[in-house]
């Protein structure tokens, strides 16, 4: 079932956010592109490590960037794919009109040591492909 646009580009509007911030905690901007998930994977793994420093196993602080940061993710996959937003239990992207891409696990695994952005990314690329080829049979 396709999200109310005010909940879309409230998704949209936190992406947005998401990436500014970034930008201003470390100077490293997250243009909305894939290869920005290579970067931001960089900036978590960093993140992660000083949240095992200083506040033991992640914090509460770090964990308050998986809503943000999967909104940025889930908007990195629908400006390459095309797509929007969805409602399911959570805000989850619809890829060219076929491919659910669940951004809030990944995000979470991400955060939890456990995953790669820009791997899932390749996954997901390999979904939309695979389901082209499946609608063009």
């Amino acid at each position: 079932m396709p999200m109310d646009e005010q909940l879309a580009q409230g998704q949209r509007d936190a992406a947005e956010r998401f990436a500014a911030l970034v930008d201003g905690w470390s100077g490293a901007p997250l243009d909305f592109s894939p290869a920005s998930l290579a970067t931001l994977d960089a900036l978590l793994q960093q993140w992660r490590d000083l949240a095992e420093v200083y506040a033991g196993a992640g914090g509460p602080a770090l964990a308050s960037l998986a809503g943000p940061a999967a909104a940025y993710v889930g908007e990195v996959l629908i400006r390459a794919f095309g797509g929007g937003w969805v409602d399911l239990d959570a805000p989850d992207a619809l890829l060219d009109g076929r491919v659910r891409a669940a951004v809030l696990p990944a995000v979470q695994a991400v955060l939890s040591g456990s995953g790669r952005l820009a791997d899932y990314y390749q996954a997901v690329a390999a979904q939309v492909a695979g389901a082209g080829k499946d609608a063009a049979s």
